[in-house]
């Protein structure tokens, strides 16, 4: 796969989010190991979390990977626009993309705009370079993402 498809539409780079799984992954295998199956039989809505976010991550979602069942208006506005990623629309940052973004410490509106000024290219390299130093997003202190679905409120122009 090319490193281009892990770029998601919205503009998150997947490569940075994939320790999520690897946490989950490693919590996931403990809690197994401690207390065998009774989480899943206690708990199962939070074991079929836990299970979800624990499956490897196999791209992002314009290669069918990550949550690519998952109903997004930003992917599907983002295609019916025919940009590759978001920060390509004239309309930039929508109100999709500032939902995205909300209070999180992680500014994905700035890293959309750098991607933009310094171009696709080295924007992957800042990325994987990054990704050597040991950064993903979950090392932020951010607030949950809320991601406008398909004709939700949030999904409107």
């Amino acid at each position: 796969m090319k490193n281009e498809d892990y770029i998601c539409y919205c503009g998150f780079y997947c490569k940075l989010c994939q320790y999520t799984y690897k946490l989950a992954d490693l919590l996931k295998r403990d809690l197994e190991h401690r207390h065998g199956d009774r989480y899943a039989k206690e708990e199962p809505e939070f074991w079929k979390t836990l299970s979800s976010l624990a499956v490897e991550p196999k791209g992002s979602c314009r290669a069918g990977g990550c949550n690519d069942w998952f109903p997004c208006a930003i992917r599907k506005c983002a295609k019916e626009r025919g940009v590759f990623v978001c920060p390509e629309c004239d309309l930039y940052p929508c109100h999709r993309i500032k939902t995205l973004a909300g209070g999180s410490a992680y500014n994905l509106i700035f890293d959309g705009h750098r991607m933009m000024e310094i171009g696709l290219d080295a924007w992957i390299t800042e990325q994987e370079e990054r990704i050597k130093d040991g950064f993903h997003y979950h090392m932020l202190q951010c607030e949950q993402c809320v991601v406008p679905t398909v004709d939700s409120e949030n999904d409107r122009d």
